[in-house]
């Protein structure tokens, strides 16, 4: 009847945050009347949560606590000691500047899980000492850029879980402020999650002895790009994908890509500077990349020997008799 109650049950509703969630489907099987009520204790002054922030004198001790969000005075120019965050802490920067100077290594180096740095400006005094060394298996950066850094690391990666996750989204290391000789080192067996980044180095990023995928995904990569993450000694392949990244010349002049395991590549954009040039007997994948002109991107290069491009289908190999790139038929 038109005064009755219909309840129709409708389990496992996927709901999210400022998202509008429709129910599609037969509810009656005649017509039914409705009413619509407006709720008036929803017009209503919002609730407005004031989240606290925290001077810079009082940031080293509210670091220590275990899965405390640190809120930094917006603007605030500090130094954090990086070896006492305790586990699972978060620290948003407010657009700070954490600034490294007491000329202790061992300041600079995360060893605890589940840590997050989000926007902040790293300035490293400390010449000669890699800014950050992540010597735990879960932590994130998130926009994090680094100046002055002129050391020969920008972030070092050591993680040694594979099950662990390291995610770097937003991070710039600009050559012309930096000058640091490789923007990532890489060596674990962490995943690594590259993700907008402005990577402007020597080497962008390098991996001599990492164990772990890397996944890169809409950054730019400017400069002589390399990893091998097959250093586990049981012939495992990891992969390191790129999509939708640019490959450029670096501020040093190097605009190299050089891979030493599997390695695909999609919707890469290459400036005409960059050549492909892997070592290791490696295939590479590139799938609806741009590529100026082939000739120049695929170099003559005995190191090449044994090794597969595979450009939109296409497969060429490197013959060391004639000193060139030739399709596989």
């Amino acid at each position: 009847t038109n005064k009755a109650d219909v309840v129709v049950p409708v389990a496992n509703v996927p709901v999210q945050k400022n998202h509008r969630t429709n129910i599609v489907g037969s509810l009656f099987t005649q017509d039914a009347n409705f009413n619509i009520i407006i709720d008036q204790n929803f017009d209503q002054p919002d609730n407005n949560v004031i989240i606290p922030f925290i001077d810079p004198a009082g940031v080293g001790e509210a670091v220590q606590e275990p899965g405390a969000t640190v809120n930094i005075a917006p603007g605030s120019e500090l130094t954090i000691n990086m070896s006492q965050l305790a586990e699972g802490v978060t620290i948003n920067g407010n657009g700070s500047t954490i600034i490294f100077e007491n000329g202790n290594a061992a300041e600079h180096r995360i060893n605890t899980e589940n840590v997050v740095i989000e926007n902040v400006t790293i300035l490293n005094h400390d010449y000669n000492t890699t800014p950050l060394t992540l010597n735990s298996n879960n932590v994130t950066l998130r926009n994090v850029e680094f100046e002055d850094i002129s050391s020969s690391y920008g972030i070092a990666i050591n993680g040694n879980d594979p099950d662990g996750e390291i995610l770097l989204e937003n991070v710039t290391i600009d050559g012309s402020t930096a000058r640091v000789g490789r923007g990532l080192f890489i060596h674990g067996k962490n995943t690594i999650r590259i993700i907008n980044c402005y990577l402007d180095a020597t080497y962008p990023f390098n991996c001599d002895g990492s164990q772990g995928d890397v996944i890169v995904e809409n950054s730019t990569l400017l400069g002589w790009t390399s990893w091998n993450n097959d250093y586990n000694g049981d012939g495992t392949q990891h992969t390191v994908t790129f999509t939708n990244c640019k490959f450029g010349k670096g501020y040093t002049g190097y605009a190299t890509v050089r891979p030493y395991t599997t390695s695909y590549f999609t919707n890469c954009e290459f400036s005409a500077d960059v050549v492909f040039s892997p070592c290791n007997s490696c295939t590479s994948t590139f799938t609806n990349c741009t590529i100026p002109d082939l000739t120049a991107f695929l170099p003559a290069h005995n190191n090449a020997v044994g090794s597969f491009a595979i450009i939109d289908g296409v497969t060429y190999t490197y013959n060391s008799g004639g000193e060139a790139w030739e399709v596989v038929e």
